[in-house]
């Protein structure tokens, strides 16, 4: 734009440049709507519809008590709900003693309330000593990273998933439900 231009021509080039910058914004708007679009499918196909009986049931049956474990790579401790396994006292563990809180999915923190070690049995007849930490939750969680540091191997297969202990090959096997993988075991009253 100089001294010698026509004021309409000039006028034409600055509504053009502002007219292409407005094509360009909006096409980045439409690119973040779309991004917020599948972000927001992505979390609806993650969601898992609960019945009523739920993941987690627990029961008390001629002084046995059982818990269903989500068997889960994504938790760091296998933890139960202070309600869960009821027969079982909830102890002071060292994790507790140090204050130690665990994030969950959505970033909140919540405390170590103790610990319940019990033997657990599994529907194949295994036995196996588990410590879970006790804290706010409303679904059990067995910690594959614990599993595996035990010495066991963790498969989760189409034609059956299963908990393999490496020494003795004994199998634990898994029931999948929605795509989650539970394992159940049996709590004898006086745990261990």
């Amino acid at each position: 734009m100089g001294e010698n231009t026509d004021p309409k021509e000039e006028w034409k080039e600055v509504s053009g440049k502002k007219a292409h910058r407005k094509k360009i914004q909006d096409k980045n708007e439409d690119k973040k709507k779309e991004a917020v679009n599948q972000n927001r499918y992505q979390a609806l196909s993650m969601i898992k519809v609960i019945e009523p009986e739920g993941i987690n049931r627990v029961e008390f049956k001629d002084g046995w008590d059982y818990v269903d474990l989500a068997v889960d790579s994504g938790a760091s401790e296998t933890v139960v709900g202070e309600e869960m396994l009821q027969s079982v006292a909830t102890t002071e563990g060292a994790a507790s003693r140090r204050g130690a809180q665990y994030e969950v999915a959505n970033g909140v923190r919540i405390p170590n309330l103790g610990e319940k070690k019990f033997c657990g049995i599994s529907g194949e007849g295994c036995k196996r000593n588990i410590t879970a930490q006790v804290c706010e939750v409303n679904k059990a969680l067995l910690s594959v990273r614990k599993v595996v540091t035990a010495g066991n191997k963790v498969v989760f297969d189409s034609e059956g998933s299963y908990i393999e202990d490496k020494v003795t090959g004994e199998k634990l096997w898994m029931k999948e439900d929605g795509g989650v993988y539970t394992l159940r075991m049996w709590v004898k009253a006086e745990g261990f």
